[in-house]
């Protein structure tokens, strides 16, 4: 106090020089104590003047037995806005830092660098008893919420936090993410819960680091998980919790190629003879398939690559099972399955009296057989085949040629009676097609003879009765000659018919007003016609004629 009364001497003494000091003093104190932490951040304090140094192996200074500060990172640290620390500037060595923000899928490991010694073989510090809000708080931590220092079985999830890096170190990682269609098993390191089977050590214990329990046990203890995780995100530790996804879809095993693939093709040459070509392919295995072809002999002495399909599928229930006896289902199909596949399948075709072509022809029922082994051995790893199928059977040509010629020649001869049928039926077709045509003419031809038939009776009944007719008038005629004389006769009928023409044709008429005198006969009519008619001139020659054989 003493040298600070020395420095403000130069100010003198009075009223106005202390009210100076005073003002100096209070902006002095304002300028140190008055601290502004900014939004979403925190202020970390280093105590470097005044308390006791920490202790061995301390990190975070704790205060003393009487409640004092002591030097070094302190536990406490100052959160966002303006607050007062009595010359904090000069007593802490400060700096600011940003909350801790968690992603989404994301999660938060943390290390303890300070707190109890874990115990001896532990891989983690037990589960939090109490809120992350609380146990982030290194004086919460070190006190009540009794931590360990170490990694920490607890992480944080998706959020922002107030960590304090004089105690923490945080790495983040993925969260462990389900899709849809698949389970996910849980392989842990630690037992948090009591009760565990063959538990018999500290929770969070784990007996080697690299050594896992591939034990099936219940949901918190040491080993597989016996409930899988299902559809989501969860936020477990990583590095305690080893999530391995399967899959509960059924999935399909090939088991075909890498053979050579021989095809003989046979042909009818333009001679009708059968005519054979050899070839062959080279058939490769595809990613994603099971395995090869599987090659079996059979007693009559062939090679057969048969191809074979297999499905299977994952029950969730038995996900844990699958895990922990093979690893998984592509372990299941390569060490399991695969093997009593192909031992079922050559046990079968090398039994005694087996021939090759028995495979197409007992297909499938060489399929059931093998499907009861497979399932039987595949069923102990938790996996359910609900299908074996022979697919492709790649018999030797030379085995098929002779039916094949035999199915060709008689698909000929089949085809030549097809031909010739159909020739017979098609001539029939048009046989019965021309009389159909012909029958129209046939009637006609008929109806017009039945015409002809009729007519011709119809002209003799017509001329039967003309005969008779002139009969009758032939008689008249003669009984009036016989009465009026032949002479006048024929001048009558000779008078009916020139009437009759003059009816008929009434322009050769012409009958002029004229009268006439003089004996009977054929000549007064003719005067009454008139000299230029044509009928007067026929009843005048008619007259000299009548007269002519009259003078005979």
């Amino acid at each position: 106090m003493e040298q600070l009364k020395d420095k403000f001497n130069f100010l003198g003494k009075g009223p106005i020089a202390a009210g100076v000091v005073v003002l100096i003093l209070a902006a002095f104190l304002i300028a140190t104590s008055l601290i502004s932490v900014g939004e979403n951040k925190i202020m970390l304090l280093n105590r470097v003047m005044g308390g006791e140094a920490m202790g061995k192996g301390e990190v975070i200074a704790l205060p003393d037995e009487n409640g004092n500060e002591r030097k070094g990172p302190q536990a406490r640290y100052l959160r966002s806005g303006v607050q007062w620390v009595t010359f904090g500037r000069i007593i802490y060595d400060m700096q600011e830092k940003d909350l801790l923000v968690v992603p989404t899928n994301k999660v938060a490991v943390l290390t303890a660098k300070d707190g109890k010694f874990l115990p001896k073989g532990a891989f983690t510090a037990p589960e939090w008893k109490y809120d992350a809000e609380k146990m982030l708080h290194p004086s919460f931590f070190l006190d009540e919420g009794e931590g360990y220092r170490g990694l920490q079985y607890n992480v944080l999830t998706p959020a922002s936090y107030p960590v304090n890096p004089y105690l923490w170190d945080v790495k983040m990682y993925p969260a462990s993410e389900v899709p849809a269609g698949f389970v996910g098993v849980v392989r842990s390191r630690v037992s948090t819960i009591e009760g565990c089977p063959g538990d018999d050590e500290v929770m969070g214990d784990e007996s080697t680091s690299t050594e896992i329990d591939t034990l099936v046990v219940p949901k918190g203890c040491k080993g597989i998980w016996d409930t899988p995780l299902t559809e989501g995100a969860f936020y477990l530790n990583p590095m305690v919790n080893d999530v391995s996804l399967i899959t509960k879809r059924t999935v399909v095993w090939e088991y075909k190629g890498g053979y050579k693939r021989r095809s003989i093709k046979l042909k009818i040459d333009k001679n009708g003879e059968i005519t054979q070509t050899e070839s062959e392919d080279e058939t490769e295995l595809e990613v994603g398939d099971a395995g090869e072809a599987i090659f079996v002999r059979t007693p009559d002495g062939w090679n057969v690559p048969v191809e074979v399909r297999v499905q299977a599928q994952v029950h969730p229930k038995n996900a844990a099972i699958v895990y922990s006896s093979v690893g998984g289902l592509d372990e299941a199909e390569n060490n399991i399955v695969t093997s009593a596949l192909r031992d079922k399948l050559r046990t079968i075709a090398g039994e005694e009296g087996f021939k090759a072509k028995d495979l197409i022809t007992k297909r499938e029922a060489i399929g059931k057989q093998i499907q009861e082994a497979v399932v039987e051995q595949a069923e102990r790893v938790g996996v359910s085949i609900t299908a074996v199928y022979l697919a492709e059977i790649a018999l030797p040509p030379e085995l098929m040629l002779p039916d094949r010629r035999r199915q060709l020649a008689d698909g000929m001869k089949q085809s030549y009676n097809t031909e010739k049928e159909a020739e017979q039926a098609r001539v029939e077709r048009e046989k019965v097609s021309a009389e159909a045509n012909s029958q129209a003419d046939l009637i006609k031809a008929e109806i017009a003879k039945k015409a002809a038939a009729d007519w011709a009776e119809e002209a003799r009944i017509q001329g039967q009765g003309e005969r008779d007719r002139l009969i009758e008038i032939s008689k008249g005629q003669a009984a009036q000659a016989n009465v009026l004389g032949k002479e006048t006769t024929a001048m009558l009928q000779l008078g009916l018919k020139a009437l009759e023409v003059a009816e008929k044709n009434p322009d050769t008429v012409k009958v002029p007003l004229i009268n006439v005198q003089g004996a009977a006969g054929l000549e007064g009519a003719a005067s009454i016609l008139g000299g230029s008619s044509n009928l007067a001139e026929m009843m005048r020659l008619q007259s000299e004629t009548d007269k002519k054989k009259s003078g005979n």
